[in-house]
């Protein structure tokens, strides 16, 4: 893997040395949450293990999985402008990949106003003892990967869309990004009553019903403030 989404393959190779000094009571959990804070994630797709990671979904060099119409969606079961599982809005990101007092990388850009609030200071990740020590300066690339990958989210207000699609969107998973146009959905600052078009979200959980053919889907998105 890549320190940063859509680099040169040449770039630095990413890589953990993270030591397990006793059982993992809750299995393959451990490793998952360790995995989630910088944004990255296994996934269960086609019955086969893939891997996603949090990425900006108006990035360049992302492209949708696939699209969602209103043709496509059965009912709007909700919309929330705030999404109360992000409890803040930070003012920067900061990764701790050393013992020593310059072995951190913060993000470039740090916030002077609040988009929303309760509004906070810098979010700070350890990840001391976690990047593979022979990696050298490395260790510096594979932390602004991260922090690259988790401070739009963490630096902006998230909304969550949920919508019920037909069956056919059962193979999208956590991490997938969509393109959404609705004539029934708005964003909190869109100043027009036009509706989304072609707005990417990212899917961050999935249901599906057999018996119904129903697919329901958790969207989120951003409005970058800075």
């Amino acid at each position: 893997m890549n320190s940063r989404v859509g680099s040169n393959p040449t770039t630095t190779a990413y890589s953990w040395n993270y030591t397990i000094e006793e059982p993992l009571d809750s299995g393959f959990r451990q490793l998952t949450d360790l995995f989630a804070v910088v944004g990255q994630w296994p996934v269960w797709r086609q019955n086969a293990m893939s891997y996603r990671c949090a990425v900006d979904p108006r990035g360049q060099n992302i492209a949708p999985v696939t699209a969602v119409t209103d043709d496509d969606i059965i009912r709007i079961e909700s919309q929330e402008l705030f999404s109360a599982e992000n409890p803040a809005v930070f003012a920067a990101v900061k990764i701790i990949y050393g013992t020593g007092a310059t072995d951190k990388y913060v993000t470039g850009t740090t916030a002077t106003r609040a988009p929303s609030l309760p509004f906070e200071g810098i979010y700070v990740i350890d990840r001391q003892f976690i990047y593979d020590p022979t990696s050298g300066t490395a260790k510096s690339h594979m932390a602004r990967g991260d922090v690259d990958r988790v401070k739009d989210w963490l630096m902006n207000a998230i909304e969550i869309v949920q919508v019920s699609v037909g069956i056919e969107f059962a193979h999208l998973c956590a991490g997938d990004i969509v393109s959404v146009t609705s004539d029934f959905i708005f964003n909190q600052t869109q100043q027009s009553r036009t509706g989304w078009l072609r707005h990417r979200c990212m899917v961050v959980d999935i249901s599906y019903s057999f018996s119904t053919r129903e697919c329901n889907l958790r969207l989120a998105t951003y409005l970058p403030q800075w």
